[in-house]
């Protein structure tokens, strides 16, 4: 089942290789390893301040692509002067942060893939052993970290010497990925469009035998930022993508159970869903509307795996 289609949309190059100065000095020995993409719309101040944490932690010269999502106004001449070590593309068209993440992969030439919202940023860890231990793990395909959005640190920090394990999914805003593994297993599946690519992601690769690992001696911060974040939308893809997801990969009951009690559960249990009543009505319909379709790629797990991953834990977010 392929389900990474990277799209043939044209790419603008906003700046050249040879215009760009050699690795800084003081760069983490990243060179050759890791590569970090990052794709953005419209919130070029986040983007600066992620690129300027990205520059304090080490990371200066190492492999940067920022994908410019069809923003209204291009990359500031004065923020990629400012960076002149990242490269910057541009999308003529509004394609989405999943196929976007998936033409990044195809554009880096590092082995390791770090994939970064464009208000993330690493503050705590070295990215360089977490690199290390991923490739030297051959039933890894990936590494979730904690996330830091909400201040409290202690708690993430106290984490910091716990060995890695196994999760159930991962947070897209940070996480580093075996780039050829991750393009071989087919991507993100873009038709999702928005949210759920994680767990879907982690679910088809927990059937060809890889997992993602939660790496808690690296830390990353999410500001989280208000700009381009409409709730209503993510409620209607939150709620059509989470049965998406258990049509193609829950075993057959267990999906049967949740077409019953998922649109109950989300507003039992979700402010947000309950505010937006009619968007997650449209999603939800929106999903037995195309499940057709979705159907057609269904490849349930087993019960014994499905049991497996039900029962592993969550990566860390606070």
């Amino acid at each position: 089942m392929v389900m990474c289609k990277v799209s043939a949309f044209p790419i603008e190059a906003v700046d050249s290789p040879s215009e760009r100065p050699g690795r800084c000095h003081n760069a983490v020995s990243t060179a050759g390893r890791i590569g970090i993409a990052i794709t953005t719309k419209d919130r070029w101040a986040d983007l600066a301040m992620t690129l300027d944490r990205l520059e304090a932690y080490g990371l200066a010269g190492t492999e940067t692509i920022v994908m410019d999502d069809g923003s209204e106004l291009p990359a500031p001449q004065s923020l990629m002067t400012r960076f002149s070590w990242v490269r910057f593309e541009r999308s003529p068209f509004s394609l989405g942060y999943v196929v976007q993440r998936n033409r990044l992969a195809t554009m880096l030439s590092t082995p390791l893939y770090l994939s970064l919202d464009d208000d993330s940023f690493p503050i705590h860890g070295e990215l360089v052993k977490a690199g290390e231990w991923l490739e030297e793990r051959p039933d890894a395909v990936g590494l979730a970290f904690p996330i830091l959005e909400t201040g409290n640190e202690a708690e993430i920090l106290a984490l910091l010497s716990v060995p890695p394990y196994p999760v159930r999914l991962f947070v897209g805003c940070a996480h580093l990925l075996k780039r050829e593994l991750f393009l071989k297993l087919g991507g993100y599946w873009e038709f999702l469009h928005y949210y759920c690519e994680e767990p879907e992601f982690t679910i088809r690769a927990w059937k060809q035998s890889y997992c993602i690992y939660h790496y808690p001696s690296v830390t990353i911060k999410h500001n989280k930022s208000a700009v381009q974040r409409n709730v209503a939308k993510s409620i209607r893809y939150w709620t059509r993508n989470e049965l998406w997801l258990k049509a193609l990969h829950y075993p057959l009951p267990f999906f049967i159970i949740n077409v019953i009690t998922l649109l109950p559960h989300f507003l039992r249990t979700s402010p947000n869903h309950r505010r937006h009543l009619g968007v997650t009505l449209v999603g939800f319909s929106e999903a037995l509307f195309k499940l057709p379709f979705v159907w057609k790629h269904r490849s349930p797990l087993s019960l014994e795996q499905f049991l497996i991953m039900r029962k592993r834990p969550l990566p860390l977010v606070r």
